[in-house]
């Protein structure tokens, strides 16, 4: 109010236009003051919002700030380890991988290796076609312990082709048995189908005897393949089904059936019976059936009775 009666004081010096400026002037300066108390009162609860804010989050952290700190902690620890932990697996892995690329160009320049397995076989197998069984057995010997046992399963089969078709088989089977020892039934069995695959009956016989002189047990699959190569004498299929295990097994029995179709052997056809499974008799007889059938049916000016295979 002071300031305003001082301020009015000039204002009538200046003869101003009009009287009616002057309740404006002080209008306006009224107006200006009371913007200037709410800005000052605002600011001051500013300060007192921002100070309660402040206190409280002061209050707040007072009571977790040791468990935020240990969190902290433990997170760059985390952090700091495992990416060691990842440095160190790679580092590793690069480590192996470039010790397993050493160790195989090593082994690809080792003579016994690679390629030269390749060809090591290729020679013995170009010693077999020709024949030459000491020279394969040589070949053979010369290879490693480990290497040999790897290539026995290829090699053998083949070798004891050789050594039954020798002109000398006991001095063939004492080589064979000289280099490998006993000879399992499975190597056996692949010469043994490899010889029915060619149709090549004469080699199972010779096979067959050559495994009487080496001590091979006859397998399952030995015995049907020997029944088929059989088919023309009876008296070795005889003597073969004598030598087979009771009961005997449903694939033998039909390869023995079959062979006794082609030389209309009655009598073993009824041994063969007796010495079945009873549980595979009625497929028997049904599969003795379709034989006779079909060499109706091949033969037809021959009389078969079909009802003595019962």
């Amino acid at each position: 109010t002071a300031l305003l009666k001082e301020a009015r004081l000039p204002l009538l010096c200046h003869r101003p236009r009009s009287l009616l400026q002057l309740p404006n002037l002080e209008s306006g300066l009224s107006e200006a003051f009371r913007h200037t108390e709410l800005l000052f009162t605002c600011r001051s609860m500013a300060t007192m919002l921002y100070d309660v804010t402040v206190a409280a989050v002061n209050e707040f952290f007072s009571c977790v700030w040791v468990e935020a700190v240990l969190f902290s902690f433990a997170a760059m620890t985390y952090l700091a380890v495992s990416g060691r932990v990842v440095v160190n697996k790679r580092q590793q892995g690069e480590l192996r991988d470039c010790t397993v690329a050493k160790g195989a160009k090593a082994a690809s320049s080792l003579p016994g290796s690679g390629m030269n397995n390749e060809s090591e076989l290729m020679q013995i197998f170009a010693s077999l076609r020709r024949g030459r069984l000491q020279e394969a057995i040589a070949l053979l010997r010369q290879l490693p312990d480990e290497k040999m046992k790897a290539m026995s399963d290829k090699v053998i089969p083949k070798l004891l082709t050789v050594a039954a078709t020798a002109a000398d088989a006991p001095a063939a089977a004492a080589l064979v048995h000289g280099a490998f020892g006993r000879i399992r039934p499975q190597m056996l069995d692949m010469a043994m189908l490899e010889a029915q695959r060619k149709r090549n009956a004469r080699l199972c016989g010779q096979l067959d005897r050559l495994a009487k002189l080496l001590c091979i047990p006859r397998s399952d699959i030995t015995f049907t393949t020997l029944a088929w190569s059989y088919a023309s004498d009876a008296e070795a299929l005889k003597e073969l089904m004598h030598q087979a295990s009771v009961p005997l097994t449903k694939a033998f029995a039909k390869a023995v059936l079959q062979a006794c179709a082609a030389t209309k052997n009655v009598e073993l056809v009824v041994e063969i019976f007796e010495r079945a499974d009873p549980a595979d008799a009625a497929a028997l007889r049904s599969h003795a059936e379709q034989i006779a059938n079909r060499a109706r049916l091949a033969y037809p000016c021959d009389k078969v009775n079909v009802t003595e295979y019962d």
